[in-house]
């Protein structure tokens, strides 16, 4: 890529007949793209402050809009969205505004998005992962006086949050993005630190399994599929 190309957006990678092809995204992306069926990708991302969906059906080459999530009231703006299939088929968005994370759902793949509904923690730079049991994890950092890695588990993905749970607490100066998959059941986050003189970033690996046992809900929402 040119200078030029380079200034600006979001670029994504992928091999088409043998050949790495790179493509600018859509919008701006700070999530990985999900699999809605073996020729559906959906990538959700921002245009100007708002959380929108792309989905793809010829494996990356192109993206078309399909539907954006409803604006929060107060003229608040979208600045990071993760999102998920969850085992029903139903789509769910997380999205962070002013420090303070959204969710959101859609029952027709993107189209169409629920009113969104906050949950009750602060957060950035979040992400999520869905175990193949259905158990969704959601973590994000949490800047305070210790910038933190923070978790909270959903056993449906969509309507009781467990209680939040920190993974990592640094002194860092500087807390990247956390990322979570899924190895044996269990959940494995990979994030990164820099604090203060340090010229490279150092790296943290943390194997963690929700324990669920003596966890308080604190966010549950009563069942209302209606698209509005």
């Amino acid at each position: 890529l040119s200078a030029e190309e380079k200034a600006g957006g979001t670029y994504y990678a992928f091999l088409s007949d043998g050949e790495m092809n790179i493509k600018k995204a859509p919008c701006e992306v700070t999530q990985c793209a999900v699999m809605l069926s073996d020729n559906e990708i959906l990538w959700m991302g921002t245009q100007n402050g708002v959380a929108v969906a792309y989905k793809s059906t010829d494996k990356c080459n192109t993206f078309t809009k399909v539907g954006s999530v409803p604006a929060i009231p107060g003229g608040r703006l979208v600045s990071q969205v993760s999102c998920a299939k969850l085992k029903n088929g139903r789509v769910i968005c997380i999205f962070s505004s002013m420090g303070e994370l959204f969710i959101s759902y859609s029952d027709d793949m993107g189209v169409r998005w629920s009113l969104p509904h906050m949950l009750n923690v602060k957060g950035v730079s979040l992400n999520l992962c869905m175990r193949a049991d259905g158990v969704m994890a959601l973590t994000y950092v949490q800047p305070d006086k210790k910038v933190s890695i923070r978790s909270m588990i959903s056993l449906d993905g969509q309507y009781k949050w467990l209680e939040e749970r920190a993974l990592v607490i640094s002194t860092a100066d500087n807390c990247r993005r956390p990322y979570t998959t899924e190895i044996n059941g269990k959940f494995y986050t990979v994030s990164r630190q820099r604090f203060a003189g340090e010229r490279e970033s150092s790296v943290v690996f943390t194997l963690w399994t929700p324990h669920s046992d003596d966890e308080e809900i604190i966010d549950e929402q009563t069942e209302n599929k209606k698209i509005k």
